[in-house]
C-alpha cells in the first residue's frame, strides 16, 4: 500500500522535477515564436482587409474629387463670356442666327459691356430683320468701331429706311471708305443723294410758290 500524499501537494512526475543542471527552463507556451501568430488579435486579418479597402476608398474619393474639380473648372471656363462670345462669333459666320443670339444674350447678362457684343447682336438683329433692335445695338457700337465698314453700311441703311438722310449719308460715307467695292453702299448713297436732291427741289418749289403768293 502506497503512502498517501498530503492534501494540497499533488504528485509531481520525476521526469519534470529532475532536469539537467544548467539547462534553461522551457519558455512559456504563450511566448513561443510558433504560437505568436495564434495569439494575435483574432480580427487582425479583417483589420488588414478593412485598411486596404479604406485605402482604396480614399484614393477613389480623391480621384472623384479631382474629377469634380476638373469638371467644375471646365464648366465655368466653358460658360465664361470670352468662350461664349467666341462660339457665338463662329455661329454668326455660319449664319446660325438663332443659336448665336442665345449665346450673345447670355454674354449680355454676364458682361453687358463685353467688347464687340453690341456689334455682334446688331448683326444678328439686322440679319433677322429686326431693324429697331439692330439700330439700337449699332448706335451703341458704332463709336467703338469707326473702321467697321459693314457696321456703318448697315447703320446707314437703317437710317435710310427711317428717312434720316443726313445720318444715313454720314454712315454710308464712312462705310464706303473701308468697303469701296461694296455695291450696296453705292446704291444706298445714291438713294440719299436722290432724296436730298428731291428735298432741295421741293424746297425750291415751295419757296418759289411762297414768293409768287407774296407778290400777288
Amino acid at each position: 500500500m502506497q503512502p498517501m500524499q498530503p492534501l494540497g501537494s499533488p504528485e509531481i512526475p520525476m521526469a519534470v522535477v529532475q532536469q539537467p543542471m544548467g539547462a534553461s527552463s522551457p519558455a512559456h507556451p504563450s511566448y513561443t515564436s510558433e504560437s505568436m501568430d495564434s495569439w494575435d488579435d483574432p480580427l487582425a486579418s479583417e483589420n488588414v482587409s478593412l485598411r486596404s479597402k479604406s485605402n482604396v476608398g480614399m484614393w477613389l474619393f480623391l480621384l472623384l474629387l479631382l474629377a469634380g474639380v476638373g469638371y467644375g473648372g471646365w464648366y465655368f471656363y466653358s460658360q465664361s463670356s470670352g468662350v461664349l462670345f467666341e462660339r457665338a462669333s463662329i455661329l454668326v459666320q455660319q449664319k446660325k442666327w438663332q443659336e448665336a443670339e442665345v449665346l450673345l444674350k447670355q454674354v449680355l447678362r454676364q458682361e453687358p459691356n463685353f467688347p464687340g457684343l453690341h456689334r455682334a447682336l446688331g448683326h444678328v438683329y439686322f440679319a433677322t430683320k429686326r431693324d429697331k433692335e439692330a439700330l439700337t445695338m449699332y448706335k451703341r457700337s458704332a463709336p467703338k468701331h469707326p473702321k467697321d465698314g459693314r457696321l456703318h453700311r448697315n447703320l446707314g441703311y437703317l437710317h435710310l429706311q427711317r428717312k434720316e438722310w443726313s445720318e444715313a449719308k454720314r454712315h454710308l460715307s464712312v462705310a464706303q471708305e473701308f468697303r469701296p467695292t461694296d455695291a450696296h453702299i453705292r446704291l444706298y448713297l445714291g438713294m440719299t443723294y436722290i432724296k436730298t436732291l428731291i428735298q432741295i427741289f421741293i424746297f425750291r418749289v415751295v419757296i418759289t410758290q411762297i414768293t409768287r403768293i407774296e407778290s400777288l
